[in-house]
């Protein structure tokens, strides 16, 4: 179902703490198994702060009505829209002034997967990406919280993606980004 970002207003809540196929089936989000993953544990200290570019967190939320992102260079489409209002905790307003579909990759259970949100939107403002789990959701998917992790299932349950409760019942997850 296509939704016109103009016509309504979104929510944004934020944390208080500072070889794939790509097809472009009509779900929101699509999981591609990927074979190849780098682990960055073992990487100093002095160089971890170049990663941040390539890794970044996004805050899985049941109370956002969209996918956003804060961040420009994360998107693999990118289309114009009127600015779109962003409403969210303690009255802040912000605006989405663009939209399109990101690729995010997670790691769980030893296993990498990719996740394609499609209508994400761009929100340079906001100061948390936050992944909208009813949208997850609504695609027949799942998820289950736990002794504070969050997990992201696919439809045959297999989970793709975990996260840690942070605060204001939100989940940080951390995805590393696919051009």
């Amino acid at each position: 179902m296509e939704v016109n970002a103009a016509e309504e207003e979104h929510i944004a809540f934020n944390a208080d703490t500072t070889n794939h196929n790509d097809s472009d089936a009509d779900s929101d989000s699509e999981m591609y198994n990927d074979t190849e993953y780098h682990n960055y544990d073992h990487v100093p200290s002095s160089t971890k702060i170049d990663l941040c570019l390539i890794y970044y967190e996004w805050l899985a939320d049941s109370g956002a009505t969209s996918h956003i992102t804060h961040r420009h260079n994360t998107f693999n489409t990118y289309e114009p829209i009127p600015p779109v209002p962003i409403s969210g905790v303690g009255g802040t307003k912000v605006h989405a002034i663009r939209w399109g579909n990101v690729k995010v990759k997670s790691k769980c259970n030893n296993r990498t997967y990719i996740l394609k949100l499609k209508n994400v939107l761009h929100v340079p403002k906001n100061k948390n990406n936050l992944l909208f789990l009813g949208k997850w959701e609504r695609e027949g998917h799942s998820y289950n919280a736990c002794d504070g992790t969050l997990s992201l299932l696919m439809k045959d349950k297999k989970p793709v993606a975990r996260g840690a409760k942070i605060s204001n019942d939100l989940y940080k997850m951390t995805f590393k980004h696919v051009p």
